[in-house]
């Protein structure tokens, strides 16, 4: 039993505690089988290979085009990419990813936090030094942050880390990510609520998986 197991019997209470709106989302993801609901939601986690994700590539190309603003539209295909290649590297939900970025930056990568995070998935300096040390990635300070390949490639190896720590839960996972491990086993530990990150990331998913539903349909359609 891993870390995140020995976690996971009281947590979920704690971390929706007084978020209406985070257990509708959940309920709409668990309905519309987007989460395990035998192994708690799970997707954080990457999905095995079906027929029905065919249009994968291109929703995630059209996705990164139409939210990339300005001159970083050129790096759509860069992005998608990066998206694609590191969330199949980490076992991650390549929807997911997306969906913390829409999140962190709304796909700016030039995008500047309140307590220094830089980049598409909004991650601090000091944190991306540490990725990068455990998973012997190049880093040059701030810089390797601005560039949005780069910061996907240290934001899909850090949920990694976090998916490894706390299994297939995305709602622990986004709130580590969020809020860092020790804070939420903190909060976990003494039965506080935690911010309602985990609900606005699980929003943005369920959104992007519609828009993915959709353009399968269309697929299929044609057909």
């Amino acid at each position: 039993m891993g870390p995140g197991n020995s976690l996971a019997g009281g947590a979920y209470s704690c971390i929706l505690r007084s978020h209406k709106a985070c257990r509708r989302w959940l309920l709409l993801a668990l309905l519309s089988g987007l989460l395990s609901a035998e192994a708690g939601p799970g997707c954080c986690a990457t999905r095995s290979p079906r027929p029905q994700n065919r249009g994968l590539h291109a929703f995630v190309l059209g996705a990164s085009r139409g939210r990339l603003k300005g001159p970083w539209k050129r790096r759509a295909a860069d992005v998608s990419r990066a998206i694609l290649s590191e969330s199949r590297l980490r076992g991650l939900d390549p929807v997911m990813l997306m969906a913390v970025i829409a999140n962190e930056s709304s796909f700016n990568p030039a995008a500047i936090g309140s307590h220094g995070e830089v980049g598409l998935m909004q991650i601090r300096p000091g944190t991306a030094e540490w990725i990068a040390r455990i998973k012997k990635l190049p880093y040059k300070g701030r810089r390797t942050l601005l560039d949005p390949v780069q910061n996907i490639r240290l934001g899909a190896a850090y949920m990694g880390l976090l998916r490894q720590r706390y299994g297939r839960d995305c709602r622990l996972i986004l709130a580590a990510y969020n809020m860092g491990s020790a804070s939420l086993e903190r909060a976990l530990a003494r039965r506080r609520s935690v911010n309602s990150y985990p609900c606005r990331v699980l929003k943005r998913y369920a959104g992007l998986r519609a828009e993915l539903r959709e353009l399968r349909s269309g697929l299929r359609s044609r057909v």
